[in-house]
Parts: C-alpha cells; structure tokens; sequence
C-alpha cells in the first residue's frame, strides 16, 4: 500500500485528475457489466461479483479523498463513481433496475467515458467457477500506471473548469452580473427563434390550405368538363 501511497503523492493536479476520471470510468464500465448480468447469476453469484465491485469503488473512492485532502477544490469527483458509490454502499445486491438506471446516466459522461480497453478488465472475462479477486488500492493504481503505457487515454474534455466556490465576492458579483446579462441575451434569442418558428409553422398551415383549395378547384374543372361531353 505504501508504494501506492508514494505514487499518489508524486502526482500533480492533472495526474491526479487523470487517475481519478480513469478509476471513474473503469468502474462504470464494471458496474454496468455487473448490472447486465446481475440476473442470470445465483444469489451467491451476485454477492460475489459485486463484492468485487465494491473493491473497485472503494479503491476509487480513497484515491478521491486522497486527491481531495491535497488539491481540495481543484478537484472534480466525476459522475460515474459518485452515483455509483451510492448505489452499491446504501444496498449490498443493488436492485437491477436502479443499476442500470445509475450506469445508464451519461449526462457527464465525457469526462469518465467507458474506454475501449482495459487492463485487468475482470468483468468481462468473469467466470462464476473462477472468480477474480478484490481489488485493492494498490491494484488500481498499478492497473492504471499499466493502463498508460498499453492504451494511452485520450483526453477528450478540457479539465479547465471555473470552481465557483473558489471566487471572492467582487468576482461572484461580476460573474453574476455577466450571467443576468447572458440570460437575457438568451432568452430574446430564445423568443424570437419561436416567433420565426411560429410564423413558418403558421406559413405551413396556409400553404396546406391552399393546396386543398386548389385540389378542389381542379377536381371542380374536371368535372364541368366531364359533364359537358356530349353523350
């Protein structure tokens, strides 16, 4: 653990944030594995596969609280492992449904993407006869420094972001002042996109009934031409 712990503590804000959406996004992917299967294992099936879930997300929730005691608000917890770390500690089998419910919440899921490849990918290559062991910290971390070198991880998101939290009262009063003036911008943009949308909605309506007009004009030509043919 003490190499684990050297590790961690040799990483910037960026690495540290790197490893944190890595562990995110690897239990995702194991989370919405372990969801997918849940219901063709037996009880003691299940309890084994998501007690190895668990390893994974109680690694990836130490490597937060690590991050967190160093970096503080520089830090952001990605969606994945929170919502995940909720579900399997409040209930030790989750219920299906909710499972996938969690996994299935993408809203962030640029930061913490599932990758194509992992090292040490023991969910898809679970086997209820051989199960894998439980992960431990130094585990995860050996996996991702591993995980670097095999299939390096493209960023596909800026980690430049604004901590609100972090700003001086002068600059939340700018910042709040900017955002007024940015939601009224947004909202006559917003009504006159409806207004256009509303008149050419409204020009449809009078293009159909044109056309129905003209239909029945047509229909009414052929017919006084029909019933003036001589018999």
């Amino acid at each position: 653990m003490m190499k684990a712990l050297d590790a961690l503590r040799d990483m910037d804000v960026s690495e540290f944030q790197a490893l944190l959406n890595y562990t995110s996004s690897r239990t995702w992917a194991a989370a919405y594995h372990c969801a997918c299967r849940l219901d063709s294992l037996s009880a003691p099936e299940k309890q084994t596969i998501i007690r190895v879930l668990q390893s994974e997300v109680m690694a990836g929730n130490f490597i937060m609280g690590v991050g967190v005691t160093f970096y503080e608000n520089r830090l952001i917890v990605p969606t994945a492992l929170r919502g995940i770390t909720k579900l399997v500690l409040l209930e030790f089998i989750p219920n299906p449904e909710a499972f996938l419910a969690v996994v299935g919440d993408t809203k962030d899921g640029t930061r913490d993407a599932i990758l194509p490849r992992y090292v040490g990918d023991w969910w898809t290559k679970w086997d209820p006869k051989k199960p894998a062991e439980s992960l431990s910290l130094e585990d995860v971390v050996a996996i991702w420094e591993s995980q670097v070198i095999k299939h390096p991880i493209v960023q596909t998101r800026s980690d430049f972001e604004v901590n609100i939290a972090a700003l001086p009262k002068p600059e939340l009063q700018k910042a709040h002042s900017v955002a007024q003036d940015a939601m009224v911008f947004i909202d006559a943009e917003l009504e006159a996109n409806f207004n256009q949308l509303l008149a050419i909605s409204e020009n449809i309506v009078k293009r159909e009934a044109l056309r129905e007009d003209l239909d029945k004009l047509a229909k009414r030509l052929v017919d006084n031409e029909v019933s003036e043919l001589p018999l």
